[in-house]
């Protein structure tokens, strides 16, 4: 992003239309100066109240404890640019989150068609003979406070369902996210 970030892109384009999820915290560090700093979104369990994810340009918390901490080499200022989310039905678990992370910032939209349906959060118990069972403890909140049922995603906006397509002009999908970049580039940097 750094070695980008030089050429002044119109925007950035996150395309997590493969990713079927894993460790969330090294995902949101990567693209923590998309994603501008405050919080970023919450896991809710009622009764209990949220363990609300902040970022700031040195690390992402969650409920207050240092999840991940930023390198100062990827620390720069790209928050203010348009980004555009993509989604389908193979975005999962923490790739569905890093999408929710991205709802209700501005100059942001999503694009392609909706997610796998799992954005939980998840917690691990140990059992008495030594096995682990990990059980969807959560359901997770976007910056706004809106929470998202164990449902799938849509994207604010649907294109096609050609999610899998080598990364050209000929994905409709891309076509869509560079027409909104050149739309969108210069107003939210104003």
């Amino acid at each position: 992003m750094r070695a980008l970030q030089v050429g002044h892109p119109d925007g950035w384009i996150l395309d997590l239309r493969s990713n079927s999820g894993g460790d969330v915290w090294p995902m949101l560090g990567g693209i923590q100066p998309l994603l501008g700093s405050g919080t970023i979104g919450s896991f809710v369990s009622p009764p209990e109240p949220p363990i609300v994810v902040r970022v700031t340009p040195t690390q992402l918390t969650q409920g207050g404890q240092v999840s991940i901490r930023i390198p100062v080499a990827a620390q720069q200022g790209a928050n203010t640019d348009p980004v555009v989310v993509l989604t389908g039905p193979t975005t999962a678990s923490a790739a569905e989150f890093v999408a929710i992370a991205f709802r209700g910032r501005p100059c942001t939209t999503s694009m392609g068609s909706a997610t796998d349906g799992v954005p939980t959060g998840n917690a691990a118990f140990e059992l008495d003979d030594g096995a682990t069972l990990i059980l969807t403890t959560a359901f997770e909140t976007d910056r706004t406070g809106h929470v998202y049922p164990d449902a799938p995603i849509e994207p604010d906006v649907t294109v096609g369902t050609n999610y899998n397509a080598t990364w050209n002009q000929a994905d409709p999908t891309i076509r869509a996210t560079l027409k909104w970049l050149s739309l969108h580039h210069h107003g939210c940097r104003s």
